[in-house]
């Protein structure tokens, strides 16, 4: 599906939300799949937060749910086969279950639902944090950990790390295949907010 992914990350880019949205429901439901239907909430999300469509969120929502769920499954039967969990099949399935996570984070804030929203995004985060061989999954964390080290970096026992984390960040914009996108828009509002 990489080709679609690219045509619809692509789509959401010029804001058109209908027709990426339309791309990927017009894929046959068991061809669509839980990384699909996580790429399908992203852009309902896209368009909640462009247009304010209430049916938007809540099909994101509904999607996001059904995918965690899945992968959480995946993720077992996987787990299973393979108990020493260094198979390329779980690094994959454990990075698509936490993206959709941090996804049902925005989600639930968007909504409304901010003490869930962050609580599911740290979740999701954190477990990004321990895919150390994936610069997608290392750049998702490090935005994370960034936000966060804007608001704890005023405790005076806790360093101030988000220099560090702009850098990885910056790594993923050169080396992502599907979210440069992602983490250029986050690097422009990190330099913007530093007046930079």
């Amino acid at each position: 599906h990489h080709e679609l992914v690219k045509e619809v990350v692509s789509l959401d880019r010029s804001q058109d939300y209908e027709a990426a949205i339309q791309l990927l429901t017009d894929q046959p439901q068991k061809e669509l799949g839980q990384e699909l239907g996580i790429i399908l909430a992203m852009s309902y999300m896209a368009q909640y937060d462009e247009y304010t469509t209430d049916p938007s969120i809540v099909k994101a929502i509904a999607i996001l749910q059904k995918v965690i769920q899945q992968f959480k499954q995946r993720e077992i039967v996987e787990t299973e086969k393979s108990p020493s969990g260094d198979t390329d099949a779980l690094e994959h399935i454990k990075f698509w279950k936490a993206f959709a996570q941090m996804q049902m984070g925005w989600a639930n804030e968007l909504n409304g639902n901010s003490i869930n929203g962050a609580l599911l995004t740290r979740k999701g985060a954190l477990e990004m944090g321990q895919l150390r061989d994936n610069t997608d999954a290392q750049a998702l964390h490090a935005i994370y950990e960034y936000y966060l080290g804007g608001i704890t970096s005023k405790l005076p026992w806790m360093e101030d790390q988000r220099d560090e984390h702009l850098k990885v960040i910056l790594k993923g914009i050169d080396s992502s295949e599907y979210f440069s996108d992602l983490f250029r828009t986050t690097a422009i509002w990190i330099y913007y907010d530093r007046k930079e």
